[in-house]
């Protein structure tokens, strides 16, 4: 429950942002939300925050794709998280070990329904 509180407290910040007309948010602004989205298995507001990082002029990077990966690998949506890397790869941006991690971990979660 607490988990959840924090990715409802980062979507409300988000919003505050927005908001705010002065204030623009940062590419890691949006990424420790989307990372708090995802601890909090909140993973559709995670998505849409990372897909809507391009309407607000910014380039996903690896922490935002590892943040969006991890909460599909909570909600145990592993071919979602196996299409992140050909997203990542798509978008030019190398999947490192902790993208590579987190994809493999969606897929042992779910047991053998991958093979």
């Amino acid at each position: 429950c607490e988990r959840s509180e924090q990715g409802l407290v980062a979507l409300g910040l988000v919003q505050s942002l927005d908001d705010n007309s002065d204030v623009e948010a940062s590419l890691i602004a949006l990424n420790s939300a989307a990372s708090a989205l995802a601890k909090s298995t909140l993973w559709e507001q995670a998505l849409a925050l990372v897909d809507g990082l391009g309407d607000r002029r910014l380039q996903p990077d690896s922490y935002s794709f590892n943040a969006l990966a991890t909460a599909l690998q909570r909600a145990k949506r592993w071919e979602a998280s196996l299409h992140m890397l050909e997203d990542m790869r798509k978008g030019r941006i190398s999947p490192d070990v902790t993208s590579y991690s987190i994809a493999i971990g969606a897929c042992g979660e779910t047991g053998r329904q991958w093979q």
